[in-house]
């Protein structure tokens, strides 16, 4: 009885820690905004920036369907692309980025993009790779990401027109960013099955000659 209650203690604790490294990943969806509202959150400036003009403009939920989102029907409007580039700036650095490039071409053609980041006194900290979303199948999107020290700007680089949706970034340094919850109960259900098989197989009585 004591080695189940140990082994299931150390099933929760697995489970506990891996949902607490998740939660230090915070999430900006467009689809939480009204199609048309700016997007606000808590410590983070989203801007559209037009280098050609130039001006700044706050990024607004834009609902163009699901076809040009990768989650939800809505996306960061704004049409970005070479001269236009999406830009979020934090107040407290951060250490881990990431957004979903769109592809918005409709199956004629790739679209490609890459992020560079910058601490506060805008000092390039590097770039991501370059990350490529196909033309087909159609519609399509890839995450790009980047994680660092001491991140107070991320720039969204791309010569093409790109939609782009379901940001994440997180304060807390991250070695990885797994989807938890999946793999969470799937590993607590295993373990349960197997503490109950264990502990059936031990209370059946003894076989008598």
């Amino acid at each position: 009885m004591k080695t189940i209650k140990k082994s299931l203690l150390f099933v929760i604790a697995l489970a506990a820690s891996t949902q607490l490294a998740w939660a230090a990943v915070q999430t900006i969806e467009p689809d939480d905004y009204a199609s048309g509202a700016d997007i606000v959150y808590p410590g983070v400036t989203l801007e559209m920036r037009n280098y050609q003009i130039p001006f700044t403009i706050p990024v607004m939920s834009i609902e163009l369907g699901a076809d040009y989102s990768s989650t939800g029907v809505r996306n960061f409007g704004g049409g970005f692309h070479n001269g236009q580039q999406f830009i979020a700036l934090f107040n407290n650095p951060i250490s881990f980025f990431a957004i979903d490039v769109v592809n918005d071409d409709q199956g004629l053609g790739t679209d490609s993009a890459i992020l560079a980041a910058y601490d506060k006194d805008g000092i390039s900290l590097g770039y991501s790779d370059w990350v490529t979303v196909p033309a087909t199948p159609w519609p399509g999107f890839r995450t790009i990401s980047i994680s660092g020290s001491g991140i107070a700007r991320v720039d969204v680089i791309s010569d093409e027109w790109i939609q782009l949706d379901n940001l994440r970034f997180s304060v807390a340094p991250l070695s990885a960013v797994p989807e938890p919850s999946p793999f969470v109960l799937f590993a607590i259900g295993l373990s349960v099955m197997g503490l109950l098989s264990r502990r059936s197989k031990s209370c059946v009585p003894a076989r008598v000659v």
